[in-house]
């Protein structure tokens, strides 16, 4: 399954402005990200030069297993999440209505990346039997702005959404030109058959490995 898809305008000028509103009432709640012990995480915390908040959405184990061990503060800033914010989802969830069940393993992750901040190179960890995927809704950056995913260059503008399979396809960006590149990122956990590949698919076990060696890192606090 080609899972790597691009929607301009997906969301409306008032959802981007609502979502600008929640963006900086949870950041005021939540502060400034605290130094991490988890190499992984900081090492992405540094890069960015800014900060990122995670909800789970879904009480499944698997889901459990990726949130528990991508946050490094059990405190829970978020709040109540708007209505607006689950319409969202519930479009993005109708944009892919060929993937069944897209709800039981989802999440939410506010993001922000300051001036000059990037994303390196690098694949997101996913539990065994699973792919990570992710929805990014962009509410805030530069005109120019965009994103490499599989080696392949995706413009991305304000109010785009930007799918694709983060365990499997390698992605990073170039240093922000603006002070605020923001973007709220809604996940989900697909299994291996769902998705289309195969258990001893190379990619498979590649992610079988990061997924090992992620949680295996000093400072994790998932315990396999």
């Amino acid at each position: 399954m080609h899972f790597s898809k691009l929607v301009n305008e997906f969301i409306s000028l008032e959802e981007q402005e609502n979502l600008n509103v929640w963006f900086e009432e949870v950041r005021e709640r939540h502060g400034e990200n605290q130094v991490v012990d988890q190499d992984g995480l900081r090492s992405l915390q540094e890069s960015i030069k800014g900060w990122s908040i995670m909800r789970g959405l879904s009480d499944s184990e698997p889901l459990k297993q990726l949130v528990h061990s991508l946050i490094e503060d059990e405190k829970d800033d978020f709040g109540e999440i708007p209505q607006f914010v689950w319409g969202i989802r519930d479009r993005i969830i109708e944009e892919w209505k060929e993937i069944p069940n897209l709800a039981d393993n989802s999440f939410v992750q506010l993001t922000l990346v300051g001036k000059d901040g990037f994303v390196h190179p690098h694949y997101d960890p996913s539990p065994n039997g699973f792919v990570t995927c992710r929805a990014n809704v962009f509410f805030s950056t530069w005109d120019g702005d965009h994103i490499y995913i599989n080696k392949k260059l995706f413009p991305i503008q304000e109010r785009d959404l930007i799918c694709f399979a983060a365990s499997i396809y390698k992605h990073k960006t170039e240093p922000s030109q603006c002070e605020k590149r923001a973007f709220c990122s809604f996940g989900f956990l697909i299994p291996y058959e769902t998705f289309g590949i195969d258990h001893d698919d190379p990619k498979v076990r590649m992610s079988r490995r990061i997924w090992k060696h992620f949680v295996d890192l000093e400072g994790s606090n998932y315990v396999n």
